[in-house]
């Protein structure tokens, strides 16, 4: 079963039921294909590689394979690492992560080659290589133009963003590139955005939500609004958020006149504080407003990156 719903312009979801040939056809096919792709080019090239733990003596080199790819090296964590070795230098030349996220499932993160080892089966071997390792679900995270590199080399399979593991949501939402936010209406506050393709872990983020609400309850809902903000800026005494705001959105076209916009915008020290957010508070707090407003709101959610913020 595949369902191939697209999450944003630039990123989508994927996932495996099971990565062991032993466990389901599906890995039976992504292993096979692994492994007649590298050993076609094994023939006229090189040996396949060699698969081991990083060492603290290859970290500055996945470090810089990471950042060259415009990835977060925040992020990669030796004692996850898997690299990718030459078999007769014993250099490194690729490298992935599994980071387990909960009971049975996993994500494969930092999948990254060495540029002149391209073309030569390598990252297959790798990917297939890590979802050889558990017996977890498998998750992963990648731009549109690499779905169909996972859907071949290891049977994965692109599937709605109501199935992504709440682990994962912050890296799903942040996918796309940020646009430019509207200036707030009460306070005239601009945030200029820049693209959200590539982000430092420490530069600071907008955690936005659009709302629709209906205009009847809108008075309750905003109070109600106002109440989380201020509880989500003093979560952890001010270590995640330092400011939140919540403004009415100018009405647009075609937009019903029961219905009342609202914009609330919480501002995140870094992206990894905003994670924190999603995995220790987040699921709380949206299942109190369900309980309190379910079925006379909607929301859109997204992550903006901040250039600077023009008071």
């Amino acid at each position: 079963m595949i369902a191939h719903t697209s999450l944003s312009p630039s990123r989508s979801v994927f996932s495996i039921t099971c990565c062991r040939p032993v466990f389901a056809p599906a890995g039976l096919r992504g292993g096979r294909l692994a492994r007649a792709f590298v050993g076609d080019s094994a023939s006229t090239s090189n040996a396949p590689p060699v698969f081991r733990p990083a060492t603290e003596a290859d970290m500055d080199t996945c470090r810089r394979l990471v950042l060259e790819e415009r990835m977060n090296p925040l992020s990669i964590d030796q004692r996850l690492i898997v690299v990718a070795a030459c078999p007769s230098s014993g250099a490194l030349i690729g490298l992935g992560q599994l980071v387990p996220l909960g009971p049975g499932r996993s994500e494969i993160r930092s999948v990254v080659v060495e540029k002149e080892h391209r073309g030569k089966g390598i990252g297959a071997a790798l990917v297939q290589h890590l979802c050889s390792r558990t017996s977890d679900t498998v998750w992963i995270t990648t731009i549109s133009r690499r779905t169909q590199f996972y859907e071949r080399v290891a049977g994965f399979e692109l599937v709605p963003f109501t199935q992504v593991p709440r682990e994962m949501l912050f890296e799903a939402l942040a996918g796309g590139p940020a646009q430019p936010a509207p200036t707030e209406t009460h306070n005239s506050q601009e945030i200029k955005l820049i693209q959200a393709g590539y982000t430092g872990a420490d530069r600071r983020v907008v955690y936005e939500c659009n709302f629709s609400v209906d205009t009847d309850i809108a008075q309750p809902f905003m109070q109600y609004l106002r109440s989380h903000m201020r509880e989500i800026v003093c979560l952890e005494e001010g270590a995640l958020f330092d400011r939140a705001t919540l403004s009415i959105a100018e009405q647009e076209g075609g937009n019903s006149l029961n219905k009342t916009l609202l914009v609330a915008r919480y501002r995140a020290l870094s992206r990894f504080r905003l994670q924190e957010y999603f995995d220790r508070q987040g699921e709380r707090l949206r299942a109190d407003m369900l309980e309190k407003f379910g079925g006379r709101f909607t929301v859109e959610r997204r992550i903006l990156v901040i250039d600077c913020v023009i008071e």
